[in-house]
């Protein structure tokens, strides 16, 4: 196992890896000008030690002396390097942001292929990754916690070794390598301490990731519209504020020790071995070598010089803390992308080599003895499930909530793989199918479908990625759903932000969002999907819209094949075949009126239904805009 300080190098390295996806040339103007900001004080030493020792030949010559010129001269140059070290550092620090916001360019990116590229979302919900994927998130949120933020800031140690450098040579010619030496050691211990400080600290952040999320949640979740109404309704605002109190000061006492434990001990015994190294070195300018006397320039410049030198163990605000939260930030990113990968690779690796091409389904969808159960979970979902599905044609799924519904929706889509069986697409093995190409032949509304922020067009746009641009497709699919009318009253119309968060924007009403989403899985279809799953696509509809909408939505998208899930029966009736799930297992299968013929569980389940909704409640109205 590699040492801790192999270790730090290596994360160093990893660090400044990420400045190639920075410009060139801002990468080398940022270093020429972390060269300055170092130079800067070490040039400031020398010109202002040089005026000192020509102050006395200057008042003994006059104003008119050389030696005062060669004063003023100085003077000047001194305070040149002052202004210029004033002038650069703003001008670092806009170059530092720049490079950063490139870099952390990349991160996003590689963030955002990390959390789509894997092949299901099994992978994504196990819990260290769920936490490691969250965790980046928020360290890329905070401007000081970014792995393109510690990029930056390893570039600022240029300056700082740069002056430190400087100051050591100085103090070599001008006193002894041995005072060089006593300095230079003595700062760098306690510059070590530092360093290794801020790693620890950081560590023991990474490793106290529950206590955090929990202690998050309780301070900012008792505050979000999400529960404001429910909090006021059953009266456990205070018990939140409460709680948040206990259990944050807990958090923080835990913190304490820890910081207490890095910081104070070691710090003690580097800042004590500084102070013995600036003690030799400035001893030997109190009593040079021969018992010579140091001239007073000589003696300034050197006084300069050791406490430069020792400044070393100074605490960098501008690179320690970062460095330590960026490669935290960038150590999670890391491990998302390995987990992503070995679940890649694990989809991959099939019998059979390359992925078989994928195209619109044109035979049949066909389960073959697939079994599955949920990580984590002791119970089988689906066992021995078996199932065929004619392109073109139409199927409902239906049963009891637990009965496998939703489940095998997620297995046709590979979300999850099957633990036994196959799903067979066309007479091809639907894992030896590219995940994400598979999944473009999909157009599904889901029961927690998106609802995005952004404008309605974009909204239904997303359904097609290439199609988002294209209005006259929008609006139709849009018209498809039932959903053009409404959205066209809005003050911008289909540019109209459907969110109250920003300014003009509005919100819609539980059965227009879902017609929304009906819109997306449209233009979908649209866009090439052959496959179209409706998973609960009523629910926020009344019985009278419901009505409307299923007596043409089947008819629209007949060829197409579809598979609706329901609880309710007035849904999927319609369709051109029906399968009652129990069990994990179909218990029933044939149209609405061979099922109803059959007197079995679906048409119990029907009629039973059918009873509560024979008189519709007056006023129901879902989906007329007045209940957002």
């Amino acid at each position: 196992m590699p040492s801790s300080s192999t270790r730090a190098r290596r994360d160093r390295l990893r660090l400044l890896r990420l400045l190639r996806e920075a410009p060139v040339p801002a990468v080398a103007g940022s270093v020429l000008l972390q060269v300055a900001l170092g130079a800067a004080p070490v040039a400031f030493m020398l010109f202002s030690s040089a005026a000192v020792g020509k102050v006395r030949a200057a008042a003994g010559g006059g104003t008119s002396s050389a030696a005062w010129h060669q004063l003023e001269l100085l003077m000047v140059l001194a305070a040149a390097t002052l202004v210029v070290g004033q002038v650069l550092a703003p001008v670092q620090r806009l170059a530092g942001w720049t490079l950063q916001y490139r870099m952390d360019l990349d991160i996003y990116r590689r963030l955002m292929a990390a959390n789509y590229s894997a092949p299901g979302i099994a992978v994504m919900e196990r819990p260290q990754v769920r936490a490691a994927l969250d965790e980046t998130i928020a360290d890329m949120r905070r401007t000081q916690a970014t792995p393109g933020g510690a990029a930056a800031a390893m570039l600022t140690l240029i300056a700082r070794y740069t002056a430190f450098l400087g100051a050591l040579i100085v103090v070599a010619v001008a006193l002894s390598p041995v005072a060089a030496l006593a300095a230079g050691t003595g700062g760098m211990v306690l510059r070590v301490t530092h360093r290794r400080g801020a790693t620890a600290y950081s560590t023991a952040i990474v490793d106290t990731i529950q206590l955090r999320r929990r202690n998050w949640f309780l301070s900012t979740q008792g505050l979000s519209p999400a529960i404001g109404k429910e909090a006021r309704v059953f009266g456990f605002g205070p018990w939140l504020a409460d709680q948040a109190t206990e259990e944050g000061l807990g958090y923080f006492r835990m913190l304490w020790k820890v910081r207490s434990r890095i910081f104070i001990a070691p710090f003690a015994l580097a800042a004590t071995v500084t102070a013995l190294g600036a003690a030799v070195a400035l001893a030997q300018a109190a009593w040079p070598r021969f018992g010579g006397g140091l001239s007073a320039g000589t003696t300034t410049l050197v006084a300069q010089a050791v406490i430069a030198a020792v400044g070393i163990g100074a605490a960098f605000e501008e690179s320690d803390y970062v460095i330590s939260y960026g490669l935290t930030c960038l150590r999670h990113l890391e491990q998302v992308e390995a987990a992503v990968g070995q679940a890649r690779a694990a989809t991959v690796d099939e019998p059979g080599g390359a992925a078989s091409p994928v195209g619109p389904v044109r035979e049949s969808i066909r389960f073959e003895d697939v079994g599955f159960t949920y990580p984590g979970a002791g119970e089988a979902v689906l066992t021995g499930f078996s199932l065929e599905l004619e392109a073109g044609t139409s199927l409902a799924v239906v049963g009891v909530n637990g009965a496998g519904k939703t489940t095998l929706i997620k297995l046709l889509c590979r979300f999850y793989e099957p633990d036994s069986g196959r799903i067979v697409i066309d007479g091809v093995d639907a894992a030896a199918l590219d995940a994400s190409r598979w999944q473009r032949q999909i157009a599904a509304t889901f029961q927690d479908y998106g609802k995005y922020p952004l404008s309605a067009a974009d909204n239904i746009g997303f359904g097609a990625a290439e199609l988002v641009a294209d209005r006259d497709a929008v609006e139709r699919a849009a018209a498809r759903a039932g959903a053009a009318d409404y959205l066209r009253e809005l003050s911008q119309g289909f540019d109209t932000t459907l969110s109250r968060d920003f300014k003009g924007g509005t919100d819609l009403s539980g059965g227009q969002w879902q017609r929304v989403a009906l819109a997306r899985a449209m233009l979908a279809v649209d866009g090439g999907a052959s496959v179209l799953i409706l998973d609960e696509p009523t629910a926020s509809l009344d019985i009278r819209a419901e009505a409307d909408f299923i007596d043409g939505f089947l008819e629209l998208t007949r060829g197409t094949t579809t598979i609706v899930v329901s609880h309710r029966f007035a849904t999927v009736r319609r369709a051109d075949r029906i399968v009652v799930l129990d069990g994990g297992r179909i218990v029933e299968d044939g149209t609405h009126d061979e099922l109803m013929t059959l007197g079995g569980r679906y048409a119990e389940m029907f009629t039973v239904q059918a009873a509560r909704f024979a008189v519709p409640a007056h006023g129901s109205g879902g989906d007329d805009g007045e209940d957002r």
